[in-house]
């Protein structure tokens, strides 16, 4: 069973009870996945696949991954978002031709 289907399992509820999932629940889930080592160290946690496992918006996701991240046990890496350059003022350039 790979990662993503563990934690699957550790994430599916019966039908009959409904689960308010929210940043703990998701905490929680993958806390415990972690420490009885069904995730094994270096899996990639996407807040997207992780929100859509949990069918819940990335925002709970990434709240859950930063907790777990100041518990040491896991390490999130902050990417900047890309962005077009920052606009350099013209320079005016003169005629080199006399006046005239």
């Amino acid at each position: 069973m790979n990662p993503e289907q563990d934690l699957m399992k550790t994430a599916a509820a019966p039908a009959e009870e409904q689960i308010d999932v929210s940043t703990h629940y998701i905490h929680d889930s993958i806390h415990d996945a972690i420490v009885d080592r069904r995730l094994a160290p270096g899996t990639k946690l996407s807040e997207a696949d992780v929100g859509a496992l949990f069918n819940v918006s990335r925002t709970l996701v990434r709240g859950a991954l930063q907790a777990l991240s100041y518990e040491g046990l896991v390490s999130v890496e902050k990417t900047a978002a890309p962005s077009s350059p920052t606009p350099r003022p013209r320079k005016r350039v003169r005629s080199s031709l006399p006046a005239g």
